[in-house]
């Protein structure tokens, strides 16, 4: 069971996105995916399950209102099968989820808790995909702790190198701790057409050695998944938008299940390298 967490220390990259674009594609690849809301925002669990939802999810199962361990629900009890999706949602609350983070704020001992919750669902899934806030707190850590992949989102935009930097800090101080190898950078919003783009992705693929380095096109298409609660393939399937999305499951797939080498020529024509 490979399990990945989608990471910036900001806000606004497009983690949620790739999360919403790459879960239903890795499905369509016979693989069984969950996938855990662990932003208290809820972009997610909302897409999938539409706003003013109230179901069980990943705060029942840290334990929110510091419940006893042995009295919190396990994840397979509490996950939500999304049909449209071909994928399990372990659920993010607003509410819930933002008084757990404050909990785990002063108690750091619990980062640890998403790890151990994992556990119990030992090989009932290929993957599982994490969303994670776009902060350093302490849910952001205890998906780190939890993974045993990172992927990192960054934009396409000015401070995109910046927060990369900084987001090396954390992660470098995170692996004294847990054992977790960075997969590679997906860059949101690129446009193939801009020095920008095309400068921010080819400096970090020269200070880094990731195995995969992705791009996924800016579109409104992809926007419209949060909309109408469909991943992209049902919204604009064979377009640009819909594709990137197929290729970086493709890759992901290929260098974890062990489906041989990724096809990188196309990114790696896109980026220009």
């Amino acid at each position: 069971m490979f399990i990945l967490a989608y990471v910036n220390q900001k806000g606004g990259t497009g983690k949620s996105k790739t999360v919403l674009g790459t879960a239903p594609e890795l499905a369509a690849r016979d693989r069984r995916v969950l996938v855990v809301d662990a932003d208290p925002q809820a972009t997610v669990t909302n897409a999938m399950l539409g706003r003013g939802h109230d179901v069980s999810g990943l705060a029942e199962v840290l334990g929110s209102g510091h419940v006893a361990e042995e009295e919190r629900p396990k994840i397979g009890s509490v996950v939500v099968p999304v049909a449209e999706w071909g994928v399990d949602l372990l659920a993010s609350n607003f509410h819930r989820l933002g008084v757990l983070e404050t909990e785990h704020t002063s108690d750091s001992s619990r980062v640890v808790d998403l790890n151990y919750a994992l556990e119990s669902i030992g090989g009932a899934y290929d993957y599982v995909l994490i969303d994670t806030p776009g902060n350093l707190g302490p849910l952001v850590m205890g998906s780190i702790m939890a993974a045993s992949h990172i992927l990192v989102v960054i934009d396409s935009g000015t401070e995109a190198l910046e927060g990369f930097a900084t987001l090396q800090g954390a992660l470098k101080r995170a692996a004294r701790l847990s054992e977790f190898e960075i997969l590679g950078v997906v860059s949101t919003r690129y446009k193939a057409n801009t020095d920008l783009s095309r400068t921010v992705l080819a400096s970090v693929r020269e200070a880094t050695s990731y195995p995969l380095y992705a791009t996924i096109r800016e579109s409104t298409k992809i926007g419209a998944m949060n909309e109408q609660r469909l991943p992209i393939g049902k919204i604009a399937g064979g377009r640009p938008e819909h594709l990137d999305f197929v290729e970086l499951a493709q890759q992901i797939d290929s260098l974890l299940a062990g489906s041989g080498s990724p096809d990188t020529a196309v990114a790696h024509e896109r980026i220009g390298v």
